[in-house]
C-alpha cells in the first residue's frame, strides 16, 4: 500500500454525486492551491458512495460515518495510530487537514 510504502497518513473523502456539498467541495476547496499544498504530505482517497449498495454501507460503517460529506484521517499506516476528521462545509479558506482529532476510526 502506497500510504505505508511512503510512511504518509491517509484522507479518505466520503463522495457522493447527489451531495451538494460534495460537489462544491470538488470544484472549489480540493482544486484550490492552498489546499492542495496542504494535502501533498497525505495519500488522498476518496470513497464513491453515491448509491446505497452493499459496498457503501459496509464502508460507511466501517469508519462510523452516517454519509456524506465526510472525511477520515488516519495515521501513517506504520503507525497504526488512528484518528478521524469530519469535514461537513470546508472551504478554501478553513480547510485543514485532519484538525479535528479523535480515535473513531478503525484499523484500516
Amino acid at each position: 500500500m502506497r500510504a505505508k510504502r511512503e510512511g504518509k497518513p491517509v484522507i479518505l473523502d466520503f463522495y457522493a454525486t447527489w451531495c451538494t456539498d460534495c460537489v462544491r467541495m470538488e470544484k472549489t476547496t480540493f482544486a484550490d492551491p492552498r489546499v492542495r499544498a496542504a494535502l501533498k504530505n497525505y495519500v488522498l482517497l476518496q470513497a464513491d458512495v453515491t448509491d446505497n449498495n452493499d459496498a457503501s454501507i459496509a464502508i460507511k460503517q466501517k469508519f462510523g460515518v452516517f454519509g456524506p460529506p465526510a472525511c477520515c484521517c488516519s495515521a501513517p499506516m506504520a503507525t497504526r495510530k488512528r484518528t478521524c476528521a469530519f469535514t461537513v462545509t470546508a472551504t478554501p479558506r478553513n480547510f485543514s487537514p485532519c484538525s479535528a482529532r479523535s480515535d473513531a476510526c478503525p484499523d484500516t
